[in-house]
């Protein structure tokens, strides 16, 4: 772990742990970059599927039919 001083704007940080639900602002802090990474994941992940990168394709045309039904 790293140990480091930085400004923080107090308004950004009120709202971000009013939406994450967190209380002081090393957790507010440390969810935010967990957010940020999750992100990035879904991203990753809806990109490979668009490009069906890794999935076999029958099997997730046959799920996106059952889910629209």
């Amino acid at each position: 772990m790293h140990k480091t001083t930085l400004l923080v704007d107090d308004a950004k940080i009120r709202r971000a742990r009013k939406l994450l639900g967190t209380t002081g602002i090393k957790d507010t802090i440390d969810r935010a970059l967990d957010e940020v990474i999750a992100l990035a994941a879904r991203r990753t992940f809806i990109d490979r599927m668009g490009r069906m990168e890794g999935f076999d394709r029958k099997i997730l045309l046959n799920v996106r039919e059952r889910a629209w039904r």
